[in-house]
């Protein structure tokens, strides 16, 4: 497996263990699902049971990438409908019949590349199965079709063994696919991750879910290994800059002071995060492509580790979060803010 993996194998078995260890009448506790839209909190009341099917349903989204059946959207299917696997989800293996299955060291049926053609191959994000421009489904849209093919269903058994299943085949998946596979690109809908950082993300997910569902059903549950969580910090990090680009072009966000070259340093946030999986990192403000670091540093913000990741999930909001704070303050109010809307349902 390699190393890249790790987070998410570990992540994935230790929900595995706390959903072996509740009883079947706690699978209908109630969750509310937290995440910040539009600038404040929202939220979206479900079960035990329906943060199973969340995390299945966005995890096709990597399952596909990388060949494997979509539990939600099946290629050759209207992406916004349920597919096959939520409308019969025990009646086969839904992993039997994906392209990278088939053809798991050569190309795809139609010769399209490594991993095949898949359902989301063409489009400008890839992940427009119809070639048109439009982006795919994201993970709230994937999920609300998930959901309601399987009320619409009304089948109610556990979705414990296909949620496992599908991770279980990831890990091994990518673990016999190369190194080649990590800049794979797997698409959210709007936007689209490198495979290396979609399955880093999914165990970020997968460890905040399953933290949803211990505080529901009152059992103990810890944050990720240091090194896992240093790693989830990280990226959510590297994804600041971009997202603060985007939410300053919709206005969200203070104008950029300065022009700055790409490579060239520019105006940054130093950001302190405390305790296991802690360090520091510097945030470019003025543009994605500008170099970040201590030569134009404006601005230093201090928090927990666990804090910014409770934060960046949507589970807190940016007054509650920083602990510490020191210079410009449009600055650090526009960090803290970009860091809560990175967060979705």
């Amino acid at each position: 497996m390699p190393a890249w993996a790790g987070p998410y194998d570990a992540e994935t078995a230790r929900l595995d263990a706390l959903l072996q260890d509740i009883g079947r009448a706690e699978w209908h506790a109630p969750v509310r699902l937290r995440w910040f839209a539009d600038g404040r909190p929202t939220s979206r009341p479900t079960d035990v049971s329906g943060v199973i099917g969340h995390l299945l349903a966005v995890d096709g989204l990597v399952a596909a990438a990388v060949g494997l059946d979509d539990p939600v959207a099946p290629y050759g299917e209207n992406p916004y409908e349920a597919g096959s696997f939520a409308r019969n989800p025990y009646g086969r293996d839904p992993y039997e019949a994906g392209p990278f299955a088939r053809y798991p060291y050569g190309k795809g049926p139609g010769g399209e590349g490594p991993y095949g053609a898949g359902p989301y191959g063409a489009g400008p994000y890839g992940n427009d199965p119809e070639g048109e421009g439009r982006p795919g489904p994201g993970p709230a849209e994937r999920t609300e079709a998930f959901w309601r093919a399987l009320e619409e269903s009304g089948d109610e058994r556990c979705l414990r063994d296909p949620w496992r299943h599908q991770a279980h085949t990831l890990v091994r998946t990518v673990s016999l696919a190369g190194r080649g596979v990590t800049e794979l690109p797997v698409p959210y809908g709007t936007y689209t991750l490198p495979l290396r950082d979609a399955l880093l993300e999914r165990a970020f997910e997968c460890w905040l879910h399953a933290d949803d569902i211990a505080s529901a059903v009152a059992y103990p549950y810890d944050p990720p290994a240091g090194p896992h969580l240093h790693e989830m910090i990280d990226l959510a990090v590297r994804l600041l800059p971009a997202a603060l680009a985007e939410r300053r072009r919709s206005g969200l966000a203070g104008p950029a002071r300065t022009l700055v070259r790409a490579g060239a340093p520019g105006r940054s946030l130093r950001l302190e995060v405390e305790g296991a999986g802690g360090g520091h990192w510097y945030v470019a403000l003025d543009s994605p492509a500008a170099l970040a670091g201590p030569e134009r540093q404006v601005a230093l913000v201090a928090l927990d580790g666990v804090e910014f990741c409770r934060l960046v999930a949507g589970h807190l909001t940016p007054e509650e979060a920083a602990a510490g704070q020191e210079g410009d303050r449009e600055a650090i109010r526009d960090v803290l803010h970009t860091a809560a809307s990175l967060s979705h349902l």
